[in-house]
This record gives C-alpha cells, structure tokens and sequence, in this order.
C-alpha cells in the first residue's frame, strides 16, 4: 500500500491547524510532497463557514481567531521575506516554512475534485477541516478520510468536545478515526491523551500538536505499507483521566464558565 510520497489533505489555506500538521509533516517527512484540498471562496461558502464558527465558539472568540489569522499571516509574510532577502548570503534554511501546494475545487464532491482524486490514484486522506464530508467522497477513496477529533468517541462527538471533557473532569483525548456517514462515529485507529493543560492559554497549542502527532503516524504506518487496524467506537475501551486535583478541576471548570476555552473549540473537526 503505497502513498506515493504524497499526502492530501481536506483544509483551509487560512486554517492554523493546516499550517501545523503541514510543518509536522514536512519537519517528519521531507521527502513526502503535501497537497492542500481547498475548497474555492465563495460568498456562500464563506457564510456558512463564519457561521459554523460563530455557533461553535462564539463572537469573541471567532474575532479572537481572526485576527490571530491575520497577524499569522502577516508574520509569515515578514519572515519569508526576510529568508529570501537572506538566502544567498547566508544560506537560509527555508525548511522551517510550510511546503505545500494548494488544488482548488468548487466542493470536495464535485465531478472535478473526485476526477483529480482517482487520476491521483489517492489512497487515503487526512481531513483537517469543519466541512461535511459527503458520501460520494468517502466512497471514492478506498482507504478512507481519517480524522483527528479532540474527544473521547463514542462519549464526546460532535463541536466543543475538547471543552466538555474538561467541564466533566476529563484530560482532553484526540480520537484519530474514519469517518462514515455519521457524526464522529465511524471506526476508531488511536487515542491520545492531551494533559499539557497546567496552563489553559496552551490547550488549542496541545490538542493541535497531539492532533499532528496521530496523523504522522498514520503517514507511517501507510508509507510502511501497512494498512490501520481499527476498532468500532461502540466496543472500544476508551481510557480518559480525571484531573489529579480538585483544585485543578475547578480551575478549569472557572475558566470554561468565563468562556476562556471557547476560543480554542475551533481545533474540532
């Protein structure tokens, strides 16, 4: 089971958890080409995008998001600016910026995008992105679409599962699976647990990392070609931790009132 030296992802250009799998990917696998699925900016899409993160984190936190888009932006622009000014005279590594490229498609089951899939001879793909994934999709690829979801399945499914696990007393899980027709219910590969949450500023920094972590291994198993033994969600052991401390939950349990973890939700997908 090959991959070509080539690894898709479902994405947004302008998604921070894209830009950290991809560096995560490029930094564990430099010789393996990353392409970006993007779907096309359209009024609409856009719209329904800016609503899905509006229902899921709130106002403040989806202009908290924003901006730190925008100022990301606008530090790459600087630092890549500044890596070309100074590559010729001091040999620049520009490994540390992210290398991929973007194909763009006006939805992920338009006759255009599943056509490039099967002419890619696309195996499997790691989705990275809020978008509902339809059938036709999940059908055309034979390996599946895996997903990272920041829950413990089958208990924590759907938005704001990373912020449900820490009002009950749970250290977040990162739950890489398949994904079928339903809601984070299809077949589960791995857990892992996030419990970098001493300091909650860091929790979206975590759950990404953990989220990059799972699919890096997923990369090598495929590129060891072998093929992920999963297991069904419903018979799964799922094994979480409570907080060691009292005083550690009701910390959380302060700040998840105060709306200071909504504005990490977004890492769900």
């Amino acid at each position: 089971m090959s991959i070509n030296n080539r690894v898709y992802i479902l994405g947004e250009a302008d998604n921070l958890t894209s830009y950290n799998l991809i560096t995560n990917i490029n930094k564990n696998f430099p010789d393996i080409s990353v392409v970006l699925l993007v779907i096309n900016s359209s009024i609409l899409h856009d719209w329904k995008r800016l609503l899905r993160k509006l229902k899921n984190a709130g106002v403040l936190s989806t202009l908290q998001r924003v901006f730190s888009i925008i100022k990301k932006r606008i530090e790459l622009s600087f630092s890549f600016k500044r890596s070309l000014a100074q590559k010729n005279a001091n040999k620049v590594d520009l490994s540390a910026q992210a290398r991929y490229r973007i194909a763009r498609f006006n939805s992920y089951s338009a006759k255009e995008c599943l056509d490039y899939l099967k002419k890619q001879q696309v195996r499997f793909l790691i989705s990275n992105t809020d978008v509902i994934i339809s059938t036709k999709l999940i059908q055309a690829i034979p390996d599946g679409i895996w997903n990272a979801h920041p829950g413990a399945l089958p208990a924590y499914r759907g938005l704001g599962a990373a912020a449900k696990m820490l009002a009950d007393g749970f250290f977040p899980v990162v739950s890489l699976h398949l994904i079928d027709e339903g809601i984070d219910s299809g077949p589960l590969y791995m857990e892992r647990e996030v419990k970098e949450i001493s300091n909650l500023v860091q929790l979206e920094q975590a759950i990404m990392d953990s989220q990059s972590s799972v699919f890096c291994e997923l990369i090598n198993t495929f590129q060891s070609s072998k093929r992920p033994v999963v297991q069904d969600i419903f018979c799964y052991p799922s094994r979480v931790t409570h907080f060691n401390t009292k005083q550690t939950r009701i910390k959380a349990l302060h700040n998840l009132q105060q709306g200071n973890l909504r504005s990490y939700s977004p890492a769900d997908h």
